[in-house]
């Protein structure tokens, strides 16, 4: 009886546990490129990853979004790619973020290029506006290790399905930042009704059991 009222608290339980999305892993999904290049050497248009049976959506939504791949390589214009993104050339820079399951993002890493325009940016979507976030590290591609920090305003509720805005707020010709993770909490997968009405039965099993 114990067996199978530790195995109906596993089914029932389930707490949420923090995990990370690594944009220096490579494990990427669905890459597609602008369609003015030949092969994957050029501008990302949009990736996915997915971590603990959440994917995560980008798409560019202004700007470049070049780079995704491997940390410390030292290579900004071919592949394997980090994720960067900036205000280069003066023009605006940033992308969407779509998860497939209800999460917290509850930090940010990565970097700003040394002696370039630190990058500053927003975040906005459903239920969240989290404005000037900024890293606190700077250093170069390849030799410094990137900083983790927290988001202005606290951690960010992201719902499933919604579309969350990243935009550069300070773009000048020589913004450029890294990032490199997001640590974030994924929400516990809610109950069918038939199985949250069974609970209190195996407790109560289990109970009688142990009286006996």
């Amino acid at each position: 009886m114990k067996g199978i009222l530790a195995a109906g608290l596993l089914v029932f339980g389930g707490a949420a546990q923090a995990a990370t999305v690594d944009l220096t892993d490579g494990a990427f999904s669905a890459v597609s490129y602008e369609t003015f290049v030949q092969g994957a050497i050029g501008p990302i248009v949009a990736f996915s990853e997915t971590v603990d049976g959440v994917t995560f959506a980008f798409a560019r939504t202004s700007g470049q979004f070049r780079r995704i791949g491997p940390w410390g390589d030292g290579n900004f214009d071919n592949p394997p790619f980090e994720m960067d993104f900036g205000g280069g050339g003066g023009s605006a820079s940033g992308f969407s973020l779509v998860v497939s399951h209800d999460v917290t993002l509850n930090a940010f890493s990565g970097m700003a290029q040394q002696f370039n325009t630190g990058p500053v940016f927003d975040i906005t979507g459903s239920g969240v506006s989290s404005l000037g976030n900024a890293f606190s590290v700077s250093g170069f591609l390849g030799s410094d290790v990137p900083g983790t920090d927290s988001f202005v305003g606290g951690a960010l509720n992201l719902v499933a399905g919604e579309s969350y805005q990243f935009t550069v707020t300070n773009a000048g010709v020589v913004t450029l930042g890294f990032l490199t993770a997001f640590d974030f909490t994924a929400a516990p997968v809610p109950l069918p009704p038939a199985l949250a009405m069974l609970l209190p039965a195996v407790i109560g099993i289990a109970a009688k059991r142990r009286r006996s």
